[in-house]
């Protein structure tokens, strides 16, 4: 597998965290395995080379979007596909969904949509542009500027730097500390960070602290060692995450994960 990323213009800072790219080629007699797990951001991903799918409610396969938005998520799914595949995607950053979209982030969450699903005609014809770019360069430049020109010349701030304090200790503060720095009440306070994230603080948080484990667990590391430093307190409540968010115990994504990139942030 190959994995990178492309920096977003800088007029995208507030709104995306970056651009990436996934290559993948299937073992011969070996299908390509993707775990999907819990994650508080949302993306936009196309599928430019090959698909992947899941096994439908009623049995046989159902094939992914070739484009559309992955929305913020407490729950994890596996996708399989037999064929090689490649991969560009846009991470958003909290408060972009409804700053760029006009909509709150909470029709996303959970979501999987089409990108003319939720965009329209124009999220039609950005479809057919990105899948038929000669490379991921040209991809980056046409998702810059379609974004860009999305962007608002203001920016509400209380979702980002919720979302950054959450980031830095504000789940052992609280939520009412929170909403009084904000100066609104704890009501308002989570109806906004909702309507921003998709999701409540509490979540958000929870599913923050995962993935700072989940960028700790490739290595040696003592996974005991990984728990504590991603702000667990207690082995029970690291498993009890990962079985949730990921599916299976962190020794078990540990081996899942194996020899996949995992860049610097």
């Amino acid at each position: 597998m190959q994995y990178y990323k492309i920096p977003p213009p800088a007029q995208l800072s507030g709104f995306v965290k970056c651009f990436w790219v996934g290559e993948m080629a299937p073992v011969p007699g070996k299908e390509l395995r993707h775990l999907s797990i819990a994650t508080g951001a949302a993306r936009i991903v196309f599928h430019y080379e090959g698909r992947f799918g899941s096994e439908a409610a009623g049995g046989g396969w159902e094939p992914s979007f070739l484009a559309g938005f992955q929305g913020q998520s407490a729950a994890h799914r596996q996708f399989v596909s037999a064929e090689r595949s490649g991969i560009f995607g846009v991470e958003l950053l909290p408060g972009a969904v409804p700053a760029l979209f006009g909509m709150p982030a909470t029709e996303l969450t959970g979501a999987f949509a089409e990108l003319g699903s939720v965009l329209g005609k124009t999220g039609d014809q950005w479809q057919r542009r990105m899948l038929s770019a000669a490379g991921n360069g040209e991809r980056a430049q046409l998702a810059g500027e379609f974004l860009t020109a999305l962007a608002p010349r203001r920016h509400a701030e209380v979702v980002p730097a919720a979302a950054r304090e959450l980031a830095f200790g504000g789940m052992v503060e609280g939520i009412d500390a929170l909403a009084q720095r904000f100066n609104t009440s704890r009501r308002q306070f989570e109806r906004t960070f909702r309507n921003g994230t998709g999701l409540s603080p509490g979540t958000y948080g929870r599913i923050l602290r995962f993935e700072r484990a989940v960028g700790k667990i490739p290595g040696n590391r003592r996974l005991t060692d990984v728990a504590l430093d991603s702000g667990y307190y207690d082995q029970a409540h690291f498993i009890r995450d990962f079985r949730e968010l990921a599916g299976m115990s962190p020794g078990q994504y540990r081996k899942a994960i194996a020899g996949l990139p995992f860049p610097e942030e």
